[in-house]
């Protein structure tokens, strides 16, 4: 069940130590506002710290040099674990299971229309454009001062999750979201230089393979393309390397929507994105344990290329079939 800001911060209140988790492979709004919320909760005189099982991405690594990150469980017991930008408890990068032995409440704050609610205490806005715009009003009505440090990783997750704006939720709460965050001392330009100008070679390398296995399937409503482990092992790249590769598809013209697949030790990893409204996503990937956003979802599948690509397609044919298309 959804609970409210105010239970959040009642639930916070007097905790002396928190950890702060998101998801596994963490993006710009899952450390944007897992950062901010540790680091105003540090400024307070809580012992608060980010906690990763994962390296912080390369690009987003100089705007988390404040922030206390830890990337593995904490040694002795906390009060609270707060999960921002987290649909299910098996996607928290530190494993639940021993960090429920090792605090009194579990907190679950997040904007995943898939999230069911499986904290001890709930906040989960599906209307928000992203989980840093959740963290933003949270910490306002806790009473915190958003400096600049805070507010621009909390912009950095909000310009992320909305594609600069450019996505269906970019709402117009969230650019009112950005404009407070900027009079509170967020730094655009400083975000867009890590985010979309610092690329490393070895990423501009996998984009290009890429491309290489770009397809348009059912009739052109549906742009694919992969990368497997030998072209990220000879383009030098990692998983975190390929985060944005599907938007290349999704920039295909007449396509309804895109996915990309990356070949894993275990099988696949799909990204899906939705180019109307009329489609929903992350439908599709729950059918195969996945979930995410009606415009934009991921998933898991086992199996070689040839077949997640052949239960892929039966899915988004069906999807289209339902919606029309």
């Amino acid at each position: 069940m959804t609970g409210t800001y105010e239970e959040v911060l009642s639930s916070l209140s007097g905790m002396s130590s928190v950890l702060v988790c998101t998801h596994v492979a963490p993006d710009a709004d899952a450390l944007g506002s897992a950062g901010a919320l540790a680091y105003l909760l540090a400024k307070s005189g809580v012992d608060a710290k980010v906690g990763i099982a994962e390296r912080i991405p390369e690009k987003l690594s100089p705007l988390l040099t404040k922030v206390q990150v830890v990337h593995e469980l904490p040694k002795s017991p906390v009060d609270a674990v707060v999960a921002v930008d987290t649909a299910t408890e098996p996607r928290v990068s530190l494993p639940m299971g021993e960090l429920r032995g090792l605090c009194s409440k579990v907190i679950n704050i997040d904007h995943h229309i898939s999230n069911t609610g499986w904290g001890d205490v709930n906040l989960v806005v599906p209307e928000a454009s992203a989980s840093a715009q959740i963290v933003f009003e949270l910490l306002k009505r806790g009473g915190h001062r958003v400096c600049s440090t805070a507010a621009t990783l909390l912009y950095m997750g909000l310009l992320d999750d909305t594609g600069s704006f450019r996505f269906s939720n970019a709402t117009a709460e969230a650019f009112r979201c950005a404009a407070e965050l900027i009079d509170a001392g967020a730094k655009p330009d400083l975000v867009a230089e890590h985010l979309y100008f610092s690329l490393p070679l070895r990423e501009l390398k996998i984009r290009a393979y890429a491309l290489t296995n770009l397809n348009v399937e059912l009739d052109g409503r549906l742009a694919m393309l992969s990368v497997s482990s030998k072209m990220l092992s000879d383009a030098g790249a990692t998983a975190e390397d390929t985060e944005g590769v599907v938007d290349i598809a999704r920039s295909v013209t007449g396509a309804k929507a895109a996915v990309f697949m990356r070949e894993m030790s275990d099988g696949w990893k799909l990204s899906l994105r939705s180019k109307d409204e009329a489609l929903d996503v992350q439908q599709i990937a729950a059918q195969f344990g996945g979930g995410g956003h009606k415009m934009a979802a991921g998933l898991k599948i086992v199996g070689t290329q040839a077949q997640v690509e052949a239960k892929i397609l039966k899915a988004f044919e069906q999807a289209f079939s339902a919606a029309g298309f």
